[in-house]
């Protein structure tokens, strides 16, 4: 079958840049091994995101709360650098500075239709607050507001020391199937958060989209990745050492 035109700009990347090529690039939709989105090295980075007030980001859009935030919320963020707002709209989906991506709604609605428990779509709202710009506002963006927290990370196989309760993370690999390896508590031994239930617990079924408990991460199912249509810049990453390769360091 004949590439798209994202799929032949991607796949040029990943050779280019990476050496990967597209058909080994295909093998990490199949199984149940968690992936992340991550970008490109021709990425065009003044599409990353600011954000205009911290403390109103943070409380709407903290990876941590793990709870629904309501059809009110919504996230205002706006572009630090100069943009063709129609360029900005040719993208299904945007790689927000902290807080990941950004989803068109009809992505969003298909992700729906496969987790609708593990996540919560929240309302974005891309403004131009470059002041030598014209202003504009564009609507139909969604951020991935995910509810539910999997020990993703197989400690056994990677590099993890431990801070305050806090995950100091060098090279790691995922587990292979920890859709169910729930975690009801995101720090580490010695916390002065912890209350003694950091060992994992058992989530009533499997998810698709989760927070890494260690890394904070948002993690994706293959099955889940393989629906989202390929961006012609940002690319579904596996394991650390991938990552490294590709990058050189975190």
């Amino acid at each position: 079958m004949a590439l798209s035109k994202d799929e032949k700009t991607l796949s040029k990347t990943l050779k280019d840049l990476y050496n990967i090529n597209w058909e080994k690039y295909q093998e990490r939709f199949n199984g149940t091994k968690p992936l992340e989105i991550w970008t490109g090295g021709r990425y065009p980075m003044r599409l990353w995101l600011g954000y205009k007030d911290r403390e109103q980001f943070l409380s709407i859009s903290s990876k941590y709360k793990l709870n629904r935030l309501g059809n009110n919320a919504y996230i205002e963020l706006g572009f630090k650098k100069k943009v063709d707002p129609n360029e900005v709209k040719k993208f299904r989906y945007i790689l927000a500075s902290s807080m990941g991506p950004i989803f068109q709604k009809d992505i969003i609605d298909k992700i729906l239709e496969v987790c609708p428990d593990d996540f919560e779509p929240v309302k974005v709202t891309l403004k131009n607050w470059h002041k030598n710009s014209e202003p504009f506002s564009i609507e139909g963006f969604y951020a991935i507001n995910a509810l539910k927290v999997i020990k993703a990370i197989d400690e056994s196989k990677s590099e993890i020391s431990w801070s305050d309760g806090i995950a100091n993370i060098g090279d790691y690999n995922y587990k292979e199937d920890p859709w169910q390896d729930g975690c009801d508590v995101l720090f580490g031994p010695n916390s002065p958060n912890n209350t003694n239930r950091y060992p994992p617990k058992k989530l009533d079924k499997p998810c698709m989209i989760a927070i890494d408990a260690l890394s904070g991460a948002i993690v994706w199912h293959p099955k889940l990745a393989k629906i989202i249509p390929p961006h012609p810049y940002l690319f579904f990453a596996q394991d650390f050492e991938t990552r490294v390769h590709l990058y050189g360091s975190y």
